[in-house]
């Protein structure tokens, strides 16, 4: 399979030009993201769930293509039993030469 496209990540709208990277709100209403949001926390937790939603169910075993892969949330109650805490496994493939995440080296 190939690698992430701009689209599965960011929404049919995204596009890179000239070094900006622009993204439409309304392509994550999917993931529940509200267009209006202009909170970061929300809209970083929106690109999130929709690479979790986009990655193949085989990527992290058999795609050595697919660059970042999200596993399934761990969740748990915190903040004096007022909150939940959801983690989700992040995992970024990169060659093996370098002990330092550079982004630039990610596959895909």
């Amino acid at each position: 399979m190939p690698a992430a496209t701009l689209s599965q990540v960011f929404g049919a709208n995204a596009s890179i030009s000239s070094g900006t990277l622009t993204v439409s709100l309304a392509d994550f209403t999917d993931v529940g993201l509200t267009p209006t949001s202009t909170s970061p926390t929300e809209i970083l937790t929106a690109i999130l769930l929709k690479l979790k939603a986009n990655t193949p169910t085989d990527a992290a075993t058999n795609d050595k293509d697919w660059g970042i892969t999200i596993g399934d949330p761990f969740i748990s109650v915190v903040r004096d039993n007022e909150q939940l805490d959801t983690q989700y496994p992040v995992s970024i493939y990169r060659p093996f030469a370098n002990p330092t995440l550079d982004p630039d080296d990610v596959i895909g």
